[in-house]
């Protein structure tokens, strides 16, 4: 809380999403990132901490916005920051689009349960609406070989169900025109049609996103 002030609002939002999480960054471990059988705090308990020290703690308001819009449950910095650009409001240079649930449990159809061998599995950013499933690609930057094997089992459980798997490639996501070019697909998935072209601000906007939420951080 004490940092609210020093770090740019939407880095203060990965920071909270990493704490709501199942990840550590981690230097030492493999792909940056080790996993966590559980959240170190909940945006009820941040919430609760912003109210006790307002007035007190510049940045208040940073947290606010990190807690309106940060999502639970997130299992990489890259998954928090892909799911930042899709779901952030227009105003703030995000796609807009929603509702997402990241990291939430679905239920199988029967033809999903034979694949999958549960009743439920877990799509990286899930759209309901459009029956949508954006799944950051995880066999750069997610927890080793053994997840990536549980990753591609899952995916296929989600299509056996009926929902559609939508990649997204840690090439695709360092690089900004591929990324709009993959979110304005995902775009039209979920509102049922094309993305209009940006005005130039709102394109500049669009682009000091993508710059704060996808580039190398070293502040935790």
């Amino acid at each position: 809380m004490i940092r609210a002030a020093e770090l740019p609002r939407w880095e203060l939002a990965l920071l909270a999403m990493e704490f709501w999480g199942r990840f550590d960054s981690r230097e030492d471990a493999e792909g940056g990132i080790a996993g966590r059988p559980y959240p170190l705090a909940s945006p009820e308990s941040v919430e609760e901490v912003a109210g006790a020290v307002e007035g007190r703690v510049p940045g208040i308001s940073s947290v606010r916005l990190a807690l309106a819009h940060g999502l639970p449950r997130s299992r990489s910095p890259w998954e928090s920051a892909l799911a930042l650009f899709l779901s952030l409001p227009r105003r703030f240079g995000g796609m807009g689009l929603g509702p997402l649930e990241l990291n939430g449990p679905v239920g199988l159809s029967a033809r999903g349960r034979k694949v999958a061998g549960a009743s439920k599995a877990m799509p990286d950013l899930f759209f309901p609406a459009a029956s949508l499933d954006v799944e950051y690609d995880s066999s750069a930057h997610h927890l080793g070989a053994d997840e990536v094997l549980r990753d591609k089992g899952r995916q296929l459980a989600l299509q056996a169900s009926g929902i559609e798997v939508m990649p997204v490639t840690a090439s695709v996501a360092g690089d900004y025109g591929s990324l709009v070019a993959a979110a304005e697909a995902v775009a039209a998935k979920v509102e049922g049609r094309e993305p209009p072209p940006l005005p130039e601000a709102m394109e500049r906007r669009r682009r000091r996103l993508y710059d704060e939420l996808f580039r190398v951080r070293t502040l935790w």
